[in-house]
């Protein structure tokens, strides 16, 4: 039993390596779907003063951003002075960002990477 087990591993695998190669595109870290529509834009890698980064995605036309510091994902609302969600801000200016209130790390004086 353990014989025609073992050969009909063998088999499957072997079929799996005749597939053909498929390039998969870029995945972004957050699924599309759920984030109000409309696409997103590309994604900004930012680098802060205190070694810590994060990278962003804009969405103008659903008016959010999805932040991500490799610790979390977040979506954030537009408001009048960045984006935010209540708890966690991210903020740009003169080619310059800031992000508060995640993982207790300090996101300031942040420039594109």
């Amino acid at each position: 039993m353990k014989k025609n087990f073992a050969a009909a591993l063998l088999l499957l695998l072997a079929g799996c390596s005749s597939l053909p190669h498929v390039d998969l595109p870029d995945m972004p870290s957050v699924p599309r779907f759920g984030l109000g529509g409309g696409a997103e834009g590309e994604r900004i890698e930012w680098r802060c003063a205190s070694g810590a980064d994060f990278s962003v995605r804009i969405n103008e036309e659903a008016r959010t951003a999805t932040v991500s510091t490799g610790l979390r994902t977040i979506r954030l609302d537009r408001t009048d002075s960045g984006y935010s969600n209540g708890e966690v801000t991210y903020f740009e200016q003169g080619g310059m960002a800031s992000l508060s209130g995640v993982d207790g790390r300090r996101y300031t004086n942040c420039r594109k990477d």
